[in-house]
């Protein structure tokens, strides 16, 4: 399997979850994001990528949350009022262009590992790579060097969708459902925890 890096943007306010979504607990993982993270750590991942707000990057038990591990880098977007592009080019500057991204939001469930396979395989020479899901777009996305480029170099009050529009991306079937899933309120989280169970 070849290579990659993954990137999770996690420095959003979380103010309809009313906690960081980050820290949320979740079965059989210290939190969301280190279930997000154990899916992707393996010999093929090179680095994982965590960006997190100011208050959350001085959480005192920060580490109770996410694995202590060489591959796993915790980043600080000091810009993170101003949106999650910004996080996203925070992650992006610290990770090499030679490998392709997973881009992963914190609020999206952790993805399975036969989807991650399916993805790396199937992205072939596509600048970027979306799982769809009965016709219908989901996540994680899958991004090379060109579209990472891109990012860093925008500015900060870009659009992510406007940038991926000028590149010749590949949407892939899959018979995943949990690719459509966003986790933004309690409701939905104890609802797809429910289900997880």
């Amino acid at each position: 399997m070849q290579k990659y890096s993954v990137l999770i943007p996690a420095a959003g306010l979380s103010g309809r979850m009313g906690q960081s979504k980050a820290f949320l607990p979740y079965p059989s993982a210290k939190s969301l994001a280190d279930a997000i993270i154990q899916n992707y750590l393996n010999e093929n991942c090179v680095k994982i990528v965590l960006v997190l707000n100011k208050q959350d990057y001085h959480h005192p038990d920060k580490f109770n949350f996410f694995p202590v591990h060489p591959k796993v880098h915790v980043l600080l977007n000091p810009n993170a009022k101003k949106g999650r592009f910004t996080s996203i080019q925070t992650g992006l500057l610290s990770l090499s262009s030679q490998y392709p991204v997973f881009l992963h939001n914190v609020d999206n469930p952790p993805t399975p590992s036969a989807l991650i396979s399916d993805m790396l395989e199937n992205l072939e020479d596509h600048a970027f790579l979306i799982p769809n899901y009965k016709l219908t777009n989901g996540h994680p996305l899958l991004m090379r060097d060109q579209v990472m480029e891109a990012i860093k170099n925008a500015n900060e009050n870009a659009n992510l969708r406007d940038i991926l529009s000028a590149f010749e991306g590949k949407i892939m079937p899959c018979e995943f459902p949990e690719v459509l899933v966003n986790l933004n309120t309690p409701e939905e989280y104890e609802r797809f925890l429910n289900l997880e169970s």
